[in-house]
């Protein structure tokens, strides 16, 4: 299953909304999910402060990958069989 990070924000880097996505190897709990959102934005927050608000160099993708790495277990998902039609 896959957990996705989706911008809110109008940034032109995310065309498409979505910032990351990751495998998980279970459900995540209400606890967890709070725990992530949490971490990230204070990162974002800290970033936001420390920069005057120039978030150009900010690293969203990482930011959610640590988060979600330190509260969920991610797992690489391949692809197990190709069909040719």
């Amino acid at each position: 299953m896959k957990v996705q990070f989706c911008s809110e924000r109008f940034d032109p880097r995310f065309h498409d909304d979505v910032i990351a996505e990751f495998e998980i190897a279970k459900v995540p709990a209400d606890w967890q999910c709070k725990a992530i959102e949490n971490e990230i934005f204070e990162a974002i927050d800290s970033w936001y402060v420390e920069n005057n608000g120039d978030m150009s160099e900010f690293d969203y993708w990482g930011v959610c990958f640590e988060a979600a790495r330190k509260y969920l277990k991610i797992v690489d998902n391949p692809v197990v069989k190709t069909f040719y039609l």
